[in-house]
């Protein structure tokens, strides 16, 4: 029940904190919980560069509860209700969340687990690590592989973990699986208040994965319980160009991006070229 009353007040936080500031820079809602999750990272990376991971979570935390303060200050209790409604009207925006909190609880009842040798030798054990000594780029005495990964995709799993301290692997694929569904809304907003047309696209999106995943004949795909970056960093890639083309303007849509950029950078070694393009 806990790990549901901690998804269910992240989820809150976030959403409320898109609809607000989309109602403060005439944004769709959709195009916000991609920069907002990235900003997020990069605040946990920079912290943690500090040597202070726990304090960039709690600094997470409290800058999402800052921007509903400022909005019920703002715009009252009714205008932020009437924040949350026009939001709720937006197809892409109404995916994520719907789409967020049904995937936190179907991992939270079936709890699945790493099932990949890489997960189990890095890009699991990675935020396994960070996760239980709350710092960046930690040497296990046992496995120095993981120290090697790159930290966007242990930083995301960090944000969902609920118990400082421990390490849960289904919160993990959870948290990376939002991602990529913030990743996909941007795609999802094109559309503007055309539900039958989002929806396509956002079932378009989610499934556009598995057709660039290799499994051996006759097993069942891994793609969304799936610890290692290069998915997120296809999904990354691909959300911030929708966000770049949805955004409108060359100067708007420079800075929804930049938050995104950075994480694609830090995804894996590639991602900088990819950041370039």
């Amino acid at each position: 029940m806990l790990h549901l009353l901690y998804a269910l007040a992240l989820l809150l936080l976030l959403c409320g904190a898109c609809a607000i500031l989309a109602e403060r820079f005439t944004l769709s809602p959709a195009l916000l919980p991609l920069p907002i999750l990235s900003g997020a990272v990069v605040v946990l990376y920079l912290c943690g560069i500090a040597g202070f991971l726990r304090v960039g979570a709690v600094a997470v935390l409290l800058a999402l509860a800052a921007v509903w303060v400022v909005g019920l200050v703002q715009y009252r209790p009714a205008g932020v209700a009437a924040a949350w409604k026009r939001a709720a009207s937006v197809p892409g925006f109404t995916l994520f969340l719907g789409g967020a909190a049904f995937i936190w609880l179907l991992f939270c009842v079936q709890q699945p687990m790493f099932t990949q040798w890489d997960e189990f030798t890095a890009w699991g054990l990675a935020p396994k690590m960070v996760a239980e000594r709350a710092a960046l780029y930690v040497a296990d005495p046992i496995n120095l592989t993981a120290s090697f990964t790159y930290p966007a995709t242990s930083l995301v799993s960090y944000l969902f973990q609920r118990v400082p301290g421990q390490f849960y692997e289904w919160q993990c694929l959870a948290g990376l699986d939002i991602l990529f569904l913030a990743c996909i809304a941007p795609a999802a907003a094109m559309p503007r208040k055309n539900w039958a047309g989002a929806v396509l696209v956002f079932a378009a999106g989610f499934l556009l994965p598995f057709f660039f995943s290799v499994v051996p004949a006759g097993t069942p795909s891994t793609m969304y319980a799936n610890a290692m970056a290069d998915t997120p960093l296809a999904l990354l890639f691909g959300g911030t160009l929708c966000l770049y083309a949805a955004a409108g303007g060359r100067k708007t849509g420079f800075f929804a991006c930049a938050m995104p950029l950075a994480v694609l950078t830090m995804t894996k070694d590639i991602g900088f070229a990819y950041a370039l393009i």
